[in-house]
């Protein structure tokens, strides 16, 4: 992210800081997010109003421009360092607190919807899987957790010393 507006800086959105310009270290912090459906979304949430898909942009909303990309191992670009613990682009939830970082896998949940509990520094988080769906999410995680939804090769990029889950 680059803002224009304020400070003129760069901003990683997986390290969650500035990374040049007068903002250089200075954090951020992460917006609770995930990546569903929107049938599980609503069947979760059935209060949700839709502003409006009309953007200004032509873009068909229903479907996917990634999809190809997501089904295919190669990356778009290069990624340094590259683990080969999991698949590139393994569907993570990656959590940390100032000190640890943890990656979650889709894989850890052997194809089966369930939840798995975790715990950083005296921290509890749950992060659930559907496997209907392939929707892996935050479910609860105590104060002082931060967490995103990417791919492995994205967080172990900016955070090689992470623990994985099994």
């Amino acid at each position: 992210m680059y803002d224009r507006a304020d400070t003129e800086s760069l901003w990683s959105q997986l390290k969650c800081e500035g990374v040049s310009g007068p903002a250089v270290g200075q954090k951020l912090s992460a917006l609770p997010m995930e990546v569903t459906t929107w049938e599980d979304w609503q069947a979760r949430h059935p209060d949700t109003d839709v502003l409006s898909t009309n953007t200004g942009h032509q873009r068909n909303y229903r479907s996917n421009p990634y999809a190809g990309y997501f089904r295919q191992p190669n990356l778009m670009f290069p990624a340094t360092p590259l683990s080969n613990a999991l698949p590139l682009k393994e569907k993570i939830i990656g959590v940390w607190d100032e000190a640890t970082a943890l990656a979650i896998a889709v894989s850890a949940f052997g194809r089966k919807s369930g939840e798995i509990e975790k715990t950083i520094n005296g921290k509890k988080v749950v992060v659930a899987f559907d496997a209907g769906t392939q929707t892996i999410r935050v479910a609860s995680a105590d104060d002082g957790l931060q967490w995103m939804n990417t791919f492995w090769f994205a967080w172990y990029a900016f955070r090689p010393q992470t623990e994985l889950a099994r």
